[in-house]
């Protein structure tokens, strides 16, 4: 939403930073890196964090995460039982993803940057 009497507008690759636990909505999007693709969506019901969906051709799976030390640009998944775990770095219009321990549920390197879509 727009304030004041201009008509200047944000471009269409502009993405406002999280200020609170309302904006964290302005993470919710479809991110992409080679083949896999990252839905990450907004949920009420986890306001330390966010869930998302790692997905590859037909297959797929989903987790929630928690934020690291409240910080709104790092959150990590780590609630595997083989000490499989994602973290996640929200930067402007990507997300860097990196994976330690275990195996990818998609048996697929998972590290990288993923670009919104």
């Amino acid at each position: 939403m727009l304030m004041g009497c201009g008509s200047q507008q944000k471009p269409s690759s502009y993405v406002d930073e999280p200020k609170d636990k309302e904006d964290d909505i302005g993470w919710v999007g479809t991110y992409q890196r080679g083949d896999v693709t990252l839905i990450i969506m907004y949920d009420e019901e986890v306001p330390n964090g966010f869930e998302f969906n790692m997905e590859l051709g037909e297959i797929g799976f989903g987790e929630f995460t928690r934020y690291i030390q409240d910080d709104k640009k790092k959150a990590i998944c780590d609630t595997t039982e083989d000490g499989y775990t994602l973290l996640f770095t929200l930067k402007g219009d990507s997300v860097i993803v990196e994976e330690s321990g275990g195996i990818s549920y998609l048996e697929t390197d998972l590290n990288g940057e993923y670009k919104r879509q």
